[in-house]
């Protein structure tokens, strides 16, 4: 996807909605916050951030939307009907409905109100972990585990610690203001 799309492109029907009822939650106070991000190959971050700002002002969402050459990180609050058609969005485009699905967009309470207002920009990373993504990337990885195989790694990492041999790294993956505040 370059330049030449639109960024108009992709964007939700709201045409059976009114303007209030895309405004809900700022009367009410009864909206959601949604949280996600994704990991994929990203050529155009310009394009993507225009494309953002046109269909989150549509919905009317305010929230941060960092994007970078390796995704997408995004946490934006609108009503729950914004929000719910602000993911058939970006699970409909082109550029993330191969690696996005409904389970990967976290909501909680809260609204547009929560945010002061909708910033986006370009990073170099999508989860600041001060590390560039020239030596770290997603697309070198190690396996994936379930949560059962995950526990009995851990134990088995913890009973060989007495014989000071395990060929098992625990990698901690939270970011560094997660890292700071001990989440």
């Amino acid at each position: 996807m370059t330049h030449s799309h639109e960024v108009s492109a992709w964007l939700p029907d709201t045409s059976c909605f009114s303007p209030d009822e895309l405004k809900s939650d700022l009367v009410s106070k009864e909206g959601e916050v949604l949280l996600y991000y994704c990991y994929c190959d990203l050529e155009d971050s310009q394009w993507i951030c225009a494309w953002q700002t046109t269909v989150c002002q549509h919905l009317h969402l305010t929230g941060n939307i960092g994007v970078a050459t390796e995704g997408i990180n995004e946490t934006v609050g609108g009503s729950k009907l914004t929000t719910r058609l602000y993911v058939e969005a970006m699970l409909s485009c082109p550029l993330f409905k191969d690696y996005l699905c409904k389970e990967d967009f976290k909501t909680s309470r809260g609204g547009a109100h929560c945010f002061p207002e909708l910033c986006i920009g370009v990073f170099e990373e999508i989860m600041p972990m001060e590390i560039s993504p020239n030596k770290i990337s997603y697309k070198k990885t190690g396996i994936h585990l379930s949560p059962g195989e995950f526990h009995k790694e851990v134990e088995k990492f913890l009973s060989q610690q007495d014989q000071k041999q395990s060929d098992t790294i625990l990698l901690e993956c939270r970011n560094s203001f997660e890292s700071k505040i001990s989440l």
